[in-house]
């Protein structure tokens, strides 16, 4: 099975309630704010786009998650700006990043709920503007992971993080519940002492972050004896690292695509058109496989901005975007 990066809207809604004056004030003098209880996705059941996330497949990436340290490293970026068009958001374009997840049981269905910390980036506030005037949204999970054609499963899963997006796609959860969020302040230590964390758990700065070297140790771990037969999953996680470095240090990404080629061929032919129906969120998925799955740059975009997800819009009742490779 090949690898995909999946970017799936939940179809589920999220709303807070109007804020009272001290947290309000709270987050005036921080510029930050922590939502709890957010629903990513519902468990154990088929979405619309035919794939199932279990509750021990997805407890087993938390704890993958929790062990590396993403949630207390803050390392799980997110956007407030509709569905991503990278894997890895740059630092500026992130309103907020998950600070914890777990599954919960909600009526009869079981959710995966996570803890948001918003920040004080311009996509932070816009999304505090949300929150504080009542508004509602709906979130989009966001991962790594294989698809049992048997079981239509998802597995070998790697949680990302979760966005918030606007109208759901036709193939996510119909559900019409609105999940109440908690919205907490920041105290003035604690934002300190978080601004503190986020800076030293950033990758190095541009003129210290070396790429060169990062891809003779590639080289030398994994290309030793030449081109293998076969990319593993380990060889295109580390690449994928690789890009999410250098999108956050804002460094170019010549010498990765140029690994890239060497590894999986130089890229096909244009990229066909995208008819996109208005007020309609999607489902990206991106392959990892050889070809599909290399985590390369737009061309017209900055090198550093975003990774390319080559798709095609599939007109019908489910809108998925489908890496043409990928098929």
């Amino acid at each position: 099975m090949d690898e995909v990066l999946l970017i799936e809207n939940s179809g589920l809604t999220v709303r807070c309630d109007p804020l009272p004056s001290d947290i309000r004030e709270s987050t005036d003098k921080t510029g930050m704010m922590i939502l709890k209880g957010v629903p990513a996705t519902i468990l154990d059941k088929q979405n619309g786009n035919g794939r199932r996330y279990t509750k021990r497949e997805i407890q087993r990436s938390i704890r993958r998650a929790r062990d590396a340290g993403l949630f207390e490293q803050k390392r799980l970026l997110c956007t407030a700006d509709d569905h991503p068009e990278e894997s890895f958001p740059a630092p500026i374009n992130s309103s907020h990043v998950v600070i914890d997840a777990y599954p919960k049981t909600v009526g009869e269905d079981t959710v995966l709920m996570n803890d948001w910390l918003v920040f004080n980036t311009s996509k932070g506030k816009d999304l505090q503007g949300l929150v504080e005037a009542g508004a509602s949204f709906r979130t989009s999970i966001r991962g790594l992971g294989q698809l049992n054609e048997d079981t239509k499963e998802v597995e070998n899963y790697d949680f990302l993080g979760c966005d918030a997006v606007g109208n759901r796609s036709a193939g996510a959860f119909a559900s019409k519940e609105q999940f109440r969020v908690t919205v907490e302040s920041v105290e003035p230590r604690q934002a300190a002492r978080i601004k503190e964390q986020l800076e030293d758990s950033m990758p190095t700065l541009k003129d210290q972050f070396d790429l060169s070297e990062k891809i003779s140790v590639f080289r030398e771990k994994y290309l030793k004896e030449g081109k293998p037969d076969k990319i593993t999953r380990e060889m295109s996680a580390d690449i994928l690292t690789m890009q999410r470095e250098c999108v956050e240090a804002g460094q170019s990404t010549e010498e990765l695509d140029a690994l890239s080629d060497e590894l999986f061929g130089e890229q096909a032919g244009p990229k066909p058109a995208v008819t996109r129906k208005p007020a309609m969120s999607r489902t990206c998925i991106t392959s990892t496989a050889p070809r599909s799955r290399r985590p390369r740059l737009s061309r017209g975009t900055p090198r550093c901005s975003r990774p390319t997800v080559t798709r095609r819009h599939l007109v019908g009742p489910d809108p998925t975007f489908v890496s043409p490779d990928a098929k």
